[in-house]
């Protein structure tokens, strides 16, 4: 399968100091997110909450239906549709607030946008993202592409520029913003950029956009969707661990009842009691989950 390849070099300017800056690992943040998500790392698959942090050598990996926004250090912005695979294979930055911040990320499969930060356009960059046989070098812009085995690749310019390379040839492209590149699988890669129209604009987008109401999550959000309450805890844990695996990461709490110990196998962090119930609706009779209920915290 091809992969989708983002690279990313930032450059500030340094305030006068010739001295060498200490580098450190930066991390991403799963600003928001629709379950399933999950992050591989050495072999082993997590299931994440929003507001969870990862570093180079971790893989984030979305279910069907699901969405990802990651924030980078640099202030852009990643996002991630359903059923892709994203890697940070690099990501360091300077101890200095203005210093380097290097980054290399794969898209292995699915469909990403990459949207630089507002207030981080104007400082001095080198973008880099291979898509397919395509790889464009950017600067302070906005990008959606898709690499899909039944569909083969595709990039698009939404704003910014561009400078595209194709494999085995020599001359680069400069396309405008809102045209986009795209290879079906068996054939040569398109040279020519054609036209988004807003139509197809719309239909991209919502491939990597958060969804409202279908069980958006943020860090601390209020609303939690409770999937089971028994008296047995080694009951709740096990089904707790049947849906850690699926991609959920509910957690096992206790609750007084008049009186009476329960334990409850809960999925907090949904931003209304709408996108909890989508989840909860989804899951009623999977996993063990019967008459899933929400509750605000």
């Amino acid at each position: 399968m091809r992969a989708i390849t983002l690279y990313v070099a930032l450059w500030a300017l340094l305030s006068g100091s010739s001295q060498a800056l200490a580098e450190v690992r930066g991390e991403a943040t799963l600003a928001a997110m629709q379950p399933p998500v999950w992050l591989e790392q050495d072999g082993r698959m997590t299931p994440l909450r929003p507001g969870d942090s990862f570093g180079q050598g971790a893989e984030l990996v979305t279910g069907p239906g699901a969405r990802a926004r990651l924030n980078l250090p640099d202030g852009g912005v990643v996002r991630l549709g359903e059923r892709a695979r994203f890697a940070l294979d690099q990501l360091e930055m300077q101890s200095a607030d203005e210093g380097l911040v290097t980054a290399a990320t794969r898209v292995l499969r699915g469909a990403f946008r990459y949207t630089t930060g507002l207030l981080e356009r104007e400082r001095e960059r080198e973008v880099t993202v291979e898509v397919g046989v395509y790889t464009a070098g950017i600067r302070g812009t906005d990008i959606w592409g898709r690499s899909r085995e039944a569909d083969g690749d595709l990039m698009a310019l939404l704003d910014g520029e561009i400078e595209v390379f194709i494999a085995g040839q020599d001359a680069p492209l400069r396309p405008e913003p809102l045209t986009f590149l795209s290879r079906a699988p068996g054939t040569e890669a398109g040279r020519d950029p054609q036209p988004i129209d807003m139509d197809t604009l719309g239909e991209w987008a919502a491939e990597t956009d958060l969804h409202p109401h279908q069980g958006v999550m943020e860090p601390a959000a209020p609303w939690t969707l409770v999937l089971m309450s028994v008296r047995d805890r080694s009951v709740a844990e096990a089904t707790a661990e049947g849906l850690r695996e699926a991609g959920y990461a509910v957690a096992v709490s206790g609750a007084q009842v008049h009186g009476r110990n329960w334990h409850r196998v809960i999925l907090p962090d949904f931003v209304s009691s709408r996108d909890a119930a989508h989840i909860g609706e989804q899951l009623d009779g999977r996993l063990d989950v019967e008459g899933p209920w929400v509750k605000r915290d």
